[in-house]
């Protein structure tokens, strides 16, 4: 299951496996932007 995981730690999972799989090199990537989508009634705020 992958719900002990937090969303960043899901997030570089997969980027490091897009980086393994594509053959690019890391240093080529300056930058990666990412979201994350919150639903209602979850707990947000406070």
């Amino acid at each position: 299951s992958l719900s002990s995981f937090s969303a960043p730690e899901l997030g570089s999972a997969v980027i490091l496996e897009c980086i393994k799989t594509s053959g690019i090199k890391p240093d080529d990537v300056q930058e990666v932007v990412m979201g994350n989508v919150l639903t209602a009634v979850i707990g947000q705020a406070p």
